[in-house]
């Protein structure tokens, strides 16, 4: 009976640590060079190596071409969340030559089902910058959630007419709570971005 009094407290104390663990994305930074972890729809997208990296030797790119035909692009990876609990995500993104397209991050917030319950996003890049935080601190997960779908989002409503535009991922993280930094606003829409 002692023996198994000791087995149910181990139980309980590795529930307990494993409950604890908040689920990470995998391969954030890209420096495996590829995009083993990560989910893409949309044309162009790839994993670029070099200086124009944020952190580490790699990111993924967005290349938005004259002759494309696709007016949503995303990359996403699920990660489990707990329903109630508080989370911070956030990516850097960096924009050149853009002409008509735009980008931002953006997180989903899916069912048991993998439907997705609500979303954020958080502000629009719409014109060339260097990289940039871009942010959502400290959003809830509804109850019913039990996974976050966290994503960077294009938007091409409209072809550019001369030159490829470039929009730059690198640096995803997720944690629970909020991270030591500046705060960025929320922005909710509809849910029309596949």
């Amino acid at each position: 009976m002692k023996a198994f009094g000791l087995l149910a407290a181990a139980v309980v104390v590795f529930n307990a640590m494993s409950s604890a663990t908040p689920a990470k994305l995998r391969e954030a930074g890209f420096e495996t060079g590829g995009l083993e972890a990560w989910t893409t729809f949309g044309e162009n997208w790839r994993v670029f190596r070099g200086d124009d990296a944020f952190e580490g030797l790699y990111g993924v790119v967005n290349d938005v071409q004259p002759a494309d035909t696709d007016e949503w692009r995303g990359i996403f990876q699920n990660v489990p969340v707990e329903g109630g609990r508080s989370y911070s995500f956030e990516v850097y993104i960096r924009a050149a030559n853009v002409q008509e397209a735009e980008a931002w991050l953006e997180v989903q917030w899916l069912d048991a089902k993998g439907v997705a319950i609500s979303q954020l996003h958080s502000p629009t890049v719409k014109a060339d910058q260097r990289y940039t935080r871009s942010a959502l601190d400290n959003v809830t997960a509804p109850k019913d959630a039990v996974a976050a779908s966290v994503r960077g989002i294009v938007h091409a409503p409209v072809k550019p007419t001369l030159e490829t535009s470039y929009l730059i991922f690198d640096g995803f993280a997720m944690t629970p709570g909020t991270f030591p930094r500046e705060p960025a606003t929320a922005h909710k829409s509809g849910l029309a971005t596949e």
